[in-house]
């Protein structure tokens, strides 16, 4: 199995449970994730929590599905936009636990959270420029948390963020010591779901992501953007652990 479902009083805990992959998103890993939220003990909890077994939180998207046409055209069942979508839009509190890397498609599975809870250990990344392909949900998600200057940065640089700068930047909510992150995130949902009214929560995440401008069907098109001989050029390069050829590429981008 590769989630796992607890509950802790009123709060869901969906956990990643592929450690020896580091929980990259794959297919499969992607639509035991969508059914773990739909779980009687998910669907019935007051606000979840996303996290990991460890030793990271999730470092991003599998190589292989994506060059076997996962990008081009995933399934409803295993797709991540859905996944993504489904813990911004839920109208419960949703945090993110990270304790580890959150690389690609893993920091933009902690950014569909509402919150995020980082411990010493974390750090995230957004590399996929260099591979080719686009990290199409943090286009939106982290535009609306710290602007398109910061955007830019972590996207073109493809710099490692850790915990205490990511928390600088306002990526992440609070920070924590290794272990614990999991604790303090419950803690944190226990108390919001404690205090808040149901009805008021629900309606103020539904009108912050329309004043944000959320638009998650162009979230879903945007890999159809990008030309496939230079993912396939990216991808198989990382695969095969060699500098990507993007030379030939150039001439077509210059300026008329």
């Amino acid at each position: 199995m590769s989630a796992i479902v607890e509950r802790r009083g009123h709060v869901g805990l969906v956990l990643l449970d592929e450690p020896s992959s580091h929980h990259a998103l794959s297919r499969s890993l992607v639509s035991a994730l969508l059914k773990a939220l739909d779980d009687e003990q998910i669907r019935t909890a007051r606000a979840v929590v996303i996290s990991s077994t460890g030793p990271s939180f999730c470092a991003g998207a599998n190589i292989g599905d994506l060059l076997e046409g996962w990008m081009v055209t995933p399934d409803a069942s295993d797709d991540p936009v859905r996944l993504f979508r489904s813990l911004a839009e839920d109208p419960r509190p949703t945090i993110a636990a990270v304790d580890g890397a959150a690389i690609g498609g893993g920091f933009e599975l902690m950014l569909s959270c509402d919150l995020a809870v980082a411990s010493s250990k974390a750090w995230f990344a957004l590399p996929e420029l260099a591979h080719g392909v686009i990290p199409n949900t943090a286009l939106m998600r982290v535009q609306q948390m710290i602007g398109l200057r910061g955007l830019y940065q972590l996207m073109m640089t493809g710099q490692k963020l850790d915990a205490q700068k990511a928390c600088d930047m306002g990526l992440v909510s609070s920070l924590c010591e290794p272990g614990r992150a999991v604790d303090m995130a419950v803690t944190m949902a226990d108390e919001i779901s404690s205090r808040v009214a149901p009805g008021a929560l629900a309606a103020a995440k539904r009108l912050a992501m329309r004043y944000a401008k959320s638009d998650w069907g162009q979230v879903q098109e945007s890999l159809q953007d990008l030309p496939e001989a230079q993912w396939r050029e990216g991808l198989t390069a990382f695969l095969e652990k060699r500098k990507p050829d993007y030379d030939a590429f150039w001439s077509d981008y210059r300026r008329k």
